[in-house]
């Protein structure tokens, strides 16, 4: 290639050697591991496909993204929903190429990756009451069910959890309490109410406290373990610890006639577009949501060790 032509992989490089600079402080050690990922399987298909160590931007078409795809798809055998996420940290670098001059017109132009099947990644009414109001015999499934139910109606995701302290609880304007952290994953702002139930279950562990910490958080790698045991127990399928998030997403706010700006701050979203994966669940009338998120929040006085 011609000398100073600039080049894909030699350009994704210092994307990832500028991104990694910002890592601890408006850029995660998660996010950074994904484009290192997405740099390797790229290497790997230039090499295997073309014999190349790289290749000038010139030459990167629509054509060349559909075969790194089918690529990815056929021959590396990975899950649709992997192929998404490499698919979207490429185009975000092409996108800056383009964004900068060195690419006249964009690869990824109607491009659209075959994505999974979404499932249901949120609890019924039923089965959220369930794990308010049925008592749990052991104290490491009450802690992972409290955290769960935490996580649902404030919406913080576990990186976010894990880092609650007493300085991101303030005073709203109105005199009620409410959360306000900027979000590990994507460095936005969530301001979210601290209601009743998030509260009682701050004050049920304020004994245990070593640090600036509001609540004993186990490790992922524990929590994992012990959400599977908790569905077990409550007849629930697939319990994961973010449908916990996606509880407040739909059942806590939405539903309830939220608008969904404000639901898109709450929890920290950076496009609203994010937000509206929630919406299909808000075909209720919003009066009859009302009347049943009352009688849940009211249920919360029942659980036995709460």
């Amino acid at each position: 290639m011609a000398s100073g032509q600039e080049t894909l992989l030699g350009y994704f490089g210092r994307f990832i050697e500028r991104f990694e600079k910002h890592v601890g402080v408006d850029r995660s050690a998660k996010s950074a591991a994904c484009y290192k990922n997405t740099f390797k399987h790229l290497s790997r298909f230039l090499s295997a496909k073309f014999n190349l160590t790289d290749l000038p931007f010139g030459a990167l078409d629509r054509s060349l993204i559909e075969r790194f795809d089918l690529y990815l798809r056929s021959e590396q055998r990975l899950a649709p929903s992997t192929i998404v996420l490499l698919m979207s940290r490429l185009k975000t670098v092409i996108g800056k190429a383009v964004a900068s001059g060195i690419v006249t017109a964009d690869p990824f132009a109607e491009y659209e990756p075959q994505r999974p099947r979404r499932q249901q990644r949120y609890l019924t009414r039923e089965e959220l009451h369930r794990l308010m109001t049925t008592p749990l015999p052991s104290p490491s499934l009450r802690l992972v069910r409290d955290l769960f139910l935490f996580s649902s109606f404030t919406g913080l995701a576990y990186a976010d959890l894990r880092r609650l302290s007493a300085r991101h609880i303030e005073w709203a304007e109105d005199g009620s309490l409410r959360i306000r952290i900027r979000r590990q994953k994507t460095d936005t702002e969530s301001v979210v109410p601290l209601l009743e139930l998030p509260r009682r279950i701050l004050e049920k562990y304020r004994a245990e406290r070593t640090d600036e910490r509001l609540l004993p958080i186990c490790s992922y790698h524990k929590l994992q373990k012990l959400m599977p045991r908790l569905g077990a127990f409550y007849g629930i399928e697939h319990l994961t610890f973010h449908c916990g998030r996606h509880n407040f997403g739909t059942h806590i706010t939405l539903s309830m006639g939220v608008p969904i700006e404000t639901v898109s701050r709450m929890m920290g979203h950076r496009r609203l577009m994010t937000t509206q994966i929630y919406a299909h669940v808000t075909d209720r009338k919003v009066d009859e949501d009302t009347k049943q998120l009352r009688k849940l929040s009211a249920s919360s006085n029942s659980m036995k060790d709460l």
